[in-house]
């Protein structure tokens, strides 16, 4: 059984990576962007997409590496911002 906080971060984490997938396949958002765009940065783009429920995964898991994992997941939409 996890705390609380940690469950409500790994449902957020895969809520998020739904919704980033979603957008993904739209052209509204910074991922669909990207995929429309072509190059490496639709696969970074991609990349990050799935970061977001492998995060939650490994997180759920007690994997430390799902941490590091869902923080650089959160920030990815900000990095491909300013790409």
């Amino acid at each position: 059984m996890q705390p609380q906080t940690v469950a409500i971060a790994t449902w957020l984490l895969y809520f998020d990576g739904v919704f980033n997938l979603l957008h993904y396949l739209d052209r509204n958002e910074i991922y669909g962007y990207w995929r429309a765009v072509g190059g490496p940065v639709s696969i970074l783009a991609l990349i990050s997409v799935l970061c977001f429920p492998a995060g939650g995964f490994l997180m759920a898991n007690g994997k430390k590496l799902g941490w590091m994992i869902a923080v650089g997941a959160s920030f990815s939409p900000f990095l491909l911002r300013l790409i």
